[in-house]
């Protein structure tokens, strides 16, 4: 009965959506509901590991006083070298339009799928 059910709402979406559309809209709700399934079993694991309290380790553990002083070293040490760049406007206009014309395409090929 259910494997009826199952094929009629697929020929349904056949009908709305095309054949590798629909296709493409199983398989990833079946990918979405076996990845859910593995997280079911695989989250008791996940909480047993993470039962004693976070290690900080590196900058993290480090004072933001100290972090900054660091950072300072490693732009100065750039600059030194002559390896560091400064963008100029012009520069940062140009990489800003690639950057917001990259983002463009990426959300009209998502609406696609």
């Amino acid at each position: 009965m259910r494997r009826a059910k199952e094929e009629e709402l697929f020929v349904q979406l056949v009908l709305k959506l095309g054949v590798s559309r629909a296709r493409k809209l199983v398989k990833m709700v079946a990918d979405d509901s076996r990845r859910e399934r593995h997280n079911e079993r695989e989250r008791p694991k996940l909480q047993k590991k993470r039962a004693g309290p976070k290690l900080r380790r590196g900058f993290a553990a480090m004072d933001p006083a100290r972090v900054r002083e660091i950072s300072s070293l490693g732009g100065r040490a750039a600059h030194a070298w002559g390896t560091a760049h400064e963008y100029s406007a012009r520069e940062a206009s140009v990489a800003g339009r690639e950057g917001g014309l990259a983002a463009a395409r990426a959300k009209k090929r998502k609406e696609i799928r």
